[in-house]
């Protein structure tokens, strides 16, 4: 079940409900004294909560590490109303926690190549049930809308049908009865949607009904028998099962559930969810499951990466796809700068990974109440693991603070560019040929805009990527020429929001947004065109995102890198200092740069769309700056290493007459790899080299010479 209220961090703090039993072992960030006083902390706030009078029974294990032998703090409370106390091995129900075991099942798939986040559901079950002010869009529900509830639905459980009161009275009037995937995907047939796909966060837990039946569809097995298939008998996850649908599980005692003063553990109101959130497990099972989605044995790092891409959904909680994410520090400003990464359920079930401390909580209050008391515990929870280098950190992020706080640059007067007939010719504006408008979806379902320029017979795709201001217009001349040097197509795209593609100019939502909408453009041309191959051209700020897409997809296969002038990064060799070009044209903010590269240091990311880059353009454009995260996202993090261990053929091009760079540093990278060629390019400038002549007639020997098969 759902039902997040406004009990997102409340029900986290569920965690904190600590007991008596536990396993020895030391979080690595501690000492063994600070360890103990750690635990000591827990201890007394567990004891407190357990003293309440509405409070039955609590269960929490703490893992520090990534492995499974890796040592855990293992607690229990309470005693069922036999008076049978309860022990670390009983069970409970997990609740919407089970949505994050139906997205790794999904994103396995995705892995696997066999689903990708734009397909739209399987028409076998889809019709009619997303309907918005009387037209019916559901054969546009992608899978990416229902892992991150951008889908717009209604929810099944707790919204009402027009016709008849919803799931969850029906239950509750109805307690005997069982109820299948089949009758709720009938109710949520009957619920009109709150927006058209793709627009604004709304949590339904018909999303995840309908990722449950694309699940079954696609693998031909119910989904409970999947899931043990696939992560719980692999994970010898031996105590979790679906409640009501797992016949031969192993059944551990189940610990009773509290909705109020009512118990409900073993109702039949509990099958009105599924593949939300009708597990039973146990925390054992459940440190089992995270350390395996953490680790990379359940998906890869990458992939677990891209679960992570949040939008927000409430103060200081964020969801991916699949995850929630809550960053503490923004509750209590006293809080180390942390996140919990994982997901809540109603009645007090949690599970969750903090990255910067590498700890695991899983646990489960079974109550829905006591919502204020138990945030303010697991806060309490996460300070007691404070890291003993807290106050070094306080005064960094003070000092830091102070920096990007500081006034932002004034441009004294209006920048007046130099327009003479070189420096227009360099611009290349001109339309070289008829062009064909295209478009892909972003994993944040906003739109990449792109213009195509088509060769017939060619078997190669170059992705050609614009630097700082730009888009795919101002690189028509650019796209011409190197289609007919390659004898290729030519896709110029729009970075997010830059041209007509669609999002904040200037700004991201993550740091590595670039690569990720760069990886969707190409997932979508492999789609239509199985087989493809693809060379990713970029100039200046666009060969910067090209090396980062390839640090961050280093399995997708890419056949061949052209780059231009490619950013390296501030603090490479190639970029140059006090550069002339930036008297009244450019300015950076270097004190503001500094302080949220501390911030970020400390993992504290919530001043990263700030300005850092600032250009002295009219006021009447959209584009006239850069966030740090935007900078960020398209800088390599390791360029050396990305040209070291590329398997396809790079060639590197810059102008001896660059303003922005220092060509000659630029040499040495061809030294890296036998694969890597650069070569300087005599009288071209930093926009000129994308239309010297030389520069084409060189991209002419590079291309006979890998890519000749593909000419006709």
């Amino acid at each position: 079940m759902h039902r997040f209220i406004n009990s997102t961090l409340s029900l986290l703090l569920f965690v904190s409900s600590l007991g008596a039993q536990s396993r020895t072992g030391t979080p690595p960030h501690l000492n063994p004294a600070e360890a103990r006083l750690a635990r000591k902390q827990i201890d007394s706030l567990f004891q407190s909560l357990m003293a309440a009078p509405d409070v039955h029974n609590a269960f929490l294990r703490i893992g520090f590490g990534q492995q499974p032998e890796d040592a855990d703090w293992v607690f229990t409370g309470g005693q069922d109303r036999n008076g049978v106390p309860y022990v670390a091995e009983d069970a409970f129900h997990a609740a919407s926690v089970g949505k994050m075991v139906t997205a790794t099942l999904i994103w396995q798939l995705i892995e696997r190549g066999e689903i990708s986040l734009s397909d739209p559901l399987p028409a076998s079950f889809r019709s009619s049930v997303h309907v918005y002010s009387g037209v019916d869009y559901s054969e546009h529900l992608t899978v990416g809308q229902l892992l991150r509830h951008r889908s717009g639905l209604g929810d099944y459980i707790m919204d009402a049908p027009t016709d008849q009161p919803s799931l969850f009275v029906q239950a509750t009037q109805h307690p005997t009865r069982k109820w299948t995937p089949a009758d709720m995907l009938a109710i949520a047939r009957k619920i009109p949607a709150k927006t058209p796909p793709g627009g604004r966060f709304h949590y339904s837990d018909t999303n995840y009904l309908l990722l449950g039946l694309l699940l079954e569809n696609h693998y031909g097995i119910s989904l409970p028998k999947l899931a043990a298939q696939m992560i719980f008998d692999p994970l010898e996850m031996n105590s979790t099962h679906y409640f009501g649908r797992s016949p031969g599980r192993v059944i551990n005692r189940l610990s009773e559930c509290y909705l109020g003063d009512l118990e409900i553990s073993q109702d039949s109101i509990l099958t009105i969810d599924w593949a939300g959130g009708g597990m039973v497990t146990t925390t054992e099972d459940l440190l089992l499951f995270s350390r395996a989605l953490t680790n990379g044995q359940l998906i890869s790092p990458k992939t677990y990466h891209r679960m992570q891409n949040w939008t927000e959904e409430s103060f200081g909680t964020s969801y991916g796809f699949g995850l929630r994410k809550l960053e503490l520090s923004i509750f209590d400003p006293q809080l180390p700068q942390v996140r919990l990464i994982g997901h809540t359920g109603i009645n007090g079930a949690f599970l969750f990974y903090c990255p910067e401390l590498d700890l695991h909580l899983a646990g489960c209050f079974n109550q829905a109440e006591k919502v204020r008391e138990v945030t303010i515990l697991l806060l309490q929870i996460i300070q007691a693991f404070q890291p003993p280098q807290g106050l070094n950190r306080q005064a960094r992020l003070l000092e830091a603070r102070t920096l990007i706080n500081l006034p932002e640059p004034v441009f004294e007067k209006a920048f007046v560019p130099n327009l003479n007939e070189k420096a227009i010719d360099d611009l290349g504006f001109a339309q070289p040929h008829t062009h064909q408008n295209t478009s892909f979806q972003s994993l944040e379902d906003l739109l990449i805009y792109g213009r195509l320029f088509p060769k017939e017979y060619s078997q190669v795709t170059v992705v050609l990527v614009h630097g700082t201001l730009a888009n795919s217009y101002t690189y028509n001349r650019t796209a011409g020429l190197i289609r007919e040097a390659m004898n290729a197509e030519v896709l110029a795209i729009d970075l997010h929001g830059h041209g007509q593609s669609t999002g904040k100019p200037g700004d991201i939502m993550t740091t590595n947004q670039y690569a990720d909408d760069l990886e969707a453009v190409i997932h979508g041309i492999r789609a239509k065109l199985p087989g493809r191959r693809i060379v990713l051209a970029g100039h200046s700020m666009g060969g910067g995102v090209i090396l980062r897409h390839a640090e961050s997809f280093p399995e997708t296969n890419i056949d061949g890198y052209l780059l231009y002038a490619p950013h390296l990064g501030l603090n490479a060799p190639t970029t140059k200092r006090n550069l002339d070009l930036e008297n009244n044209f450019f300015q950076s903010h270097l004190s503001r740069g500094l302080g949220l590269k501390i911030m970020n240091e400390y993992g504290v990311h919530d001043h990263d769309s700030l300005s850092v880059a600032f250009y002295n353009l009219p006021s009447t454009l959209p584009l006239r700056e850069y966030s740090y995260r935007a900078l960020e996202a398209a800088t390599p993090v390791d360029y050396r290493r990305s040209l070291r261990t590329t398997n396809a053929p790079v060639l590197i091009i810059v102008g001896d007459d660059d303003e922005v760079f220092v060509a000659s540093e630029y040499l040495p990278l061809a030294r890296l790899n036998e694969l890597v060629d650069c070569t300087l390019i005599k009288g071209a400038t930093h926009n000129g080299i994308r239309h010297s002549t030389s520069a084409v007639n060189r991209i002419i020997r590079w291309s006979k010479q890998w890519f000749s098969k593909t000419k006709n």
